[in-house]
């Protein structure tokens, strides 16, 4: 998905912002804080391996925490498996703005600060094929963004002030 936590999830914090619809050839990209902020390298999903957990519920957990990583996101793919999330992740806590530039599937977008969810945008659709592709995020740092598949952050009650974590 184009940051995914929407391809572009395109994070930012210090002064990100996503780029426009046809920018980044396609793909969600996000904003992204400078290359320095991004030391560790992505994880993909491996069984007992990383998770992210929402109001209770835990779903496998898919870290992007590169700067390339980050922008493509979910892009791209047919799907993302219904007990999976990925994880956009920055070293420091980012003010991002997120858009799902080249994405296939509409997703909930979970925004995280200090171990609770502060913001959500609910079933985030594909940006239209013609037109402005819109960006959303909260007006604040949050230390992670959450992809889930639309639908499951009403299914689950994730909600805001809900707690969250993750593990890698």
């Amino acid at each position: 998905m184009r940051y995914a936590l929407l391809a572009f999830l395109s994070l930012n914090a210090c002064q990100l912002s996503a780029p426009g619809p046809a920018a980044a050839g396609g793909s969600s990209t996000v904003a992204t804080p400078p290359a320095s902020a991004s030391a560790m390298p992505a994880t993909t999903l491996t069984s007992g391996g990383p998770s992210v957990t929402l109001a209770g519920h835990t779903w496998k957990a898919e870290i992007e925490d590169t700067d390339a990583a980050r922008e493509q996101g979910l892009s791209d793919r047919p799907s993302l498996d219904p007990d999976s999330a990925m994880v956009f992740t920055w070293g420091s806590p980012q003010q991002v703005q997120f858009w799902m530039h080249g994405m296939e599937f509409p997703l909930d977008v979970v925004f995280v600060q200090g171990g609770k969810v502060v913001s959500i945008t609910a079933e985030a659709p594909p940006c239209p094929a013609s037109g402005t592709c819109p960006t959303f995020g909260p007006d604040t740092p949050v230390d992670y963004v959450v992809e889930i598949n639309a639908g499951q952050a009403a299914k689950y009650g994730v909600k805001d002030g809900v707690s969250a974590s993750f593990t890698r």
